[in-house]
């Protein structure tokens, strides 16, 4: 699934409540497990089912 014409990352990090870096910290480690592909202003999710596993227990699936 490819998601185009992203806003720019202060602005989902303001919507979770969340510094920028936090943010692009979690994006690298969705990376890094494969979930997910980035580029400019698009993501690719390579793995919904993974990815709606990590937003049930981020925690676990990210090495919190």
């Amino acid at each position: 699934m490819r998601v185009e014409g992203l806003v720019t990352q202060p602005e989902p990090a303001a919507i979770v409540s969340t510094t920028v870096p936090t943010l692009e910290r979690a994006m690298k480690r969705l990376r890094e497990l494969g979930l997910i592909s980035t580029g400019y202003r698009s993501l690719i999710i390579r793995d919904l089912p993974a990815l709606s596993a990590v937003a049930e227990d981020p925690e676990g699936a990210l090495g919190r």
